[in-house]
C-alpha cells in the first residue's frame, strides 16, 4: 500500500489455492474489522467501499531492495528475507550510535517518515528469533537468550518456516504455540517432524 492508502478504506489480496486472501489491510480496514488472512468476499462484506488492489511481488522486491541498502547506514551486515524483512546486525553498530535505543529509534523514524512504512521491529540476540517476532506483529526487545523461550513461546506454530502440511500434522498433534513444542522429547520431534525443525528451534533459542 501506498503511504495515502492506509488514511483509506483499502486492502492488498494475493492469491491462495483457489481464493483472494487480505495480504495487507489499512489502519482504517483495520479498525473496520479488516485483517490479513481474511478472505476478500468476507473483507467487502464489512466494508461495501473497500479499496481492493492486487500483490505486485516485483515492486515489492525492489522496495526490498532499496530498503536493504538504505538500511546499510544502520549495520555493514544487512539480509534480505524475502518477501517483506530485512535483518540488521546491529551489536557492532551499537558503540557507534551510543545506544541500541538510539539505532531503533532511527530506524523507526526513517521507516515512518521517510519510506511511509508500517512495519513492526524485533531485536534479539538470535537472527531467527528476531524474523519470527517481527514477522508475527511483534514490537520486542529481548536482551538476554534465557528470555527467547518464554517470548517465543507465545507465538502461533504459523511463525515456523515449514509448509502447511506440516503445520496441520502439528496441530493435529495438539500443538499451537511454540511453547507446545518445549515440552515434547527433542530425538520424538525430530524423527516425526525431521531434524532440520529442532535444529531451527535451537538456533532460535541461541543453542
Amino acid at each position: 500500500l501506498a503511504s495515502d492508502d492506509y488514511s483509506t478504506l483499502s486492502v492488498v489480496t494475493e492469491q491462495l489455492k483457489d481464493r483472494q486472501i487480505i495480504h495487507t489491510a489499512s489502519i482504517q480496514a483495520e479498525k473496520q474489522g479488516v485483517v490479513a488472512g481474511m478472505t476478500q468476499s468476507a473483507a467487502c462484506a464489512l466494508c461495501p467501499d473497500l479499496q481492493v488492489y492486487d500483490i505486485d511481488d516485483k515492486a515489492q522486491q525492489q522496495r526490498l531492495q532499496q530498503l536493504a541498502s538504505w538500511a546499510l547506514q544502520f549495520s555493514s551486515r544487512v539480509s534480505l528475507h524475502p518477501p517483506c524483512s530485512l535483518l540488521l546486525e546491529v551489536q557492532g553498530s551499537i558503540k557507534y550510535f551510543g545506544n541500541l535505543a538510539a539505532i531503533q529509534n532511527k530506524v523507526a523514524e526513517e521507516l515512518s517518515e521517510k519510506w511511509r512504512h508500517v512495519f513492526y521491529q524485533a531485536t534479539t540476540p538470535t537472527s531467527a528469533a528476531s524474523l519470527m517476532l517481527a514477522e508475527s506483529g511483534r514490537n520486542v526487545i529481548v536482551k538476554r537468550s534465557s528470555a527467547l523461550r518464554s517470548t517465543l513461546g507465545k507465538l502461533d506454530i504459523a511463525a515456523l518456516p515449514l509448509d502447511d502440511k506440516r503445520k496441520r500434522q502439528l496441530k493435529k498433534t495438539g500443538v499451537s504455540v511454540l511453547r507446545d513444542l518445549w515440552r515434547l522429547p527433542s530425538d520424538g520431534l525430530a524423527k516425526r517432524f525431521g531434524a532440520n525443525l529442532v535444529n531451527y528451534l535451537d538456533r532460535a533459542l541461541g543453542k
